[in-house]
């Protein structure tokens, strides 16, 4: 039993320390967008790849919705619990469509298709679809600005 006490105080402290980092980011990640939810939203579920400043991080399908309203739109993590637990490592992307960059992306390999979505300051996601053509067609019948295909890794 003594040689337990050890081990317990060690696992509280690296839990300390693991929480404290995780808030961290947290605060560095910046406010999170928040979008109410109203009947006209489109949805589309998918995958997406998040650069920070930490590096990146990626979630597959079916972990990650598209939200799209008449003047933004949000990629984030589906589920409200998971999008609290594991926002410092998925942030939610909220982007005005009159200030968002939209790029039509494909894997250079083939693995996938989607959307690359940045702000005028080189931030942003892309979101991975199944539905290009369509969240294509959702963004520009709301005044969102398609830009040219690009190709990435």
């Amino acid at each position: 039993m003594a040689n337990l006490i050890p081990f317990w105080v060690a696992a509280f402290v690296a839990g300390g320390v693991g929480l404290s980092f995780l808030l961290s980011i947290r605060r560095s990640a910046g406010p999170q967008p928040r979008l109410p939810v109203r009947q006209d939203d489109l949805v589309f579920i998918g995958g997406a790849r998040w650069s920070a400043n930490w590096g990146r991080s990626r979630a597959t399908w079916p972990l990650v919705e598209l939200r799209l309203s008449d003047e933004q739109v949000v990629v984030r993590l589906r589920w409200g619990p998971v999008r609290l637990v594991l926002s410092p490592l998925f942030p939610s992307v909220g982007l005005l469509l009159s200030e968002a960059r939209i790029n039509p992306v494909r894997h250079r390999l083939g693995l996938g298709q989607g959307l690359r979505l940045t702000t005028p300051e080189r931030r942003g996601v892309i979101f991975w679809t199944f539905q290009q053509q369509e969240v294509v067609d959702a963004l520009v019948s709301r005044g969102g600005h398609v830009g040219e295909p690009q190709s990435v890794w």
